[in-house]
């Protein structure tokens, strides 16, 4: 297991570069020389009311996350020397964002940001020396891996005899037997689900339930047998797709009121899946991002 942690940077067009103790390029003692890591502010907002003493918060926001990385070229190559300090300035573009990763042994988590200047050079030392300054709109770390459940239900058909032979039975009525999922957010914060469904036959008005909040996701369209629907709920990024026959389109007109974009909440999160139909006629999963507020020291 590696002792020290790793930061790797990669830039929107695959350019990669290692900050590290392990990297012989761009050296860096991560604990030491990096800021921001696991350290945010926040904005409290509060109101004041005539006769009050004190304020009364109305909401708290982390602001954006800034990082700071100072490391060193570990050459004395003149020309060597050089060519990393282009190498530097090309991948850390400040025109584009790009993804922050660290690693500890097993432990990976990943950060959207983008250089808010280009690296700023020094030949003061034994080695010359970089400092790269770091903007991350959204402040949490994420895990680099998606956490997935697959939801499942049932659906029985109640009939009623009639005297006709020819008519009999007769379905007069639906009932939904469907089965709870237990989904456990055990980050540092609420985080948007992905609910996708796979049509194996026809699909009426799917439904998403949090049973604990009475929130639901419900789409009043019919799916045909190999139709996508995804639903994404995240800050910034809530959507609602369809692929039928090949074609990717919007259906968010599709949502029935009374659906809000719930998210998976920071604690147990009983979930149900229904439909119109029957629900054995779609595959379904449910996945999100871990998010955490640092990544260690």
């Amino acid at each position: 297991m590696s002792r020290y942690p790793r930061l790797i940077w990669e830039n929107d067009s695959g350019l990669t570069a290692e900050f590290s103790v392990y990297d012989p390029d761009f050296f860096c003692n991560v604990q030491r020389d990096v800021k921001g890591l696991s350290d945010v502010s926040a904005k409290i907002n509060t109101i004041s009311n005539v006769g009050q003493d004190g304020e009364t918060e109305t909401s708290v926001y982390l602001d954006p996350r800034q990082i700071s990385i100072k490391g060193s070229l570990r050459t004395h190559n003149y020309i060597e020397q050089n060519e990393l300090v282009r190498r530097l300035n090309r991948i850390m573009d400040p025109h584009e964002a790009g993804t922050l990763y660290y690693v500890l042994g097993d432990v990976q988590r990943k950060i959207t940001c983008r250089a808010s200047k280009a690296p700023t050079w020094s030949k003061t030392g034994k080695y010359p020396t970089f400092s790269i300054e770091l903007f991350c709109p959204n402040p949490y770390w994420v895990g680099t891996e998606e956490a997935s459940f697959k939801l499942s239900g049932g659906s029985s058909s109640f009939f009623f005899p009639l005297p006709e032979r020819d008519k009999w039975p007769l379905t007069i009525g639906l009932i939904i037997d469907a089965p709870i999922t237990v989904i456990t957010n055990s980050s540092d914060a609420d985080t948007g689900l992905i609910w996708q469904i796979t049509a194996k036959g026809t699909v009426v008005n799917p439904k998403l339930t949090n049973v604990d909040t009475g929130e639901f996701i419900e789409l009043d369209l019919t799916l045909e047998d190999g139709d996508v629907l995804t639903v994404t709920t995240g800050y910034g990024k809530k959507r609602v797709r369809l692929v039928h026959d090949g074609v990717d389109e919007s259906a968010y007109r599709s949502l029935v009121l009374g659906s809000t974009f719930f998210p998976i909440y920071r604690k147990t999160n009983n979930l149900k899946l229904s439909a119109k139909s029957e629900t054995t006629n779609m595959e379904c999963f449910v996945g999100f991002e871990n998010r955490y507020l640092g990544v260690g020291l």
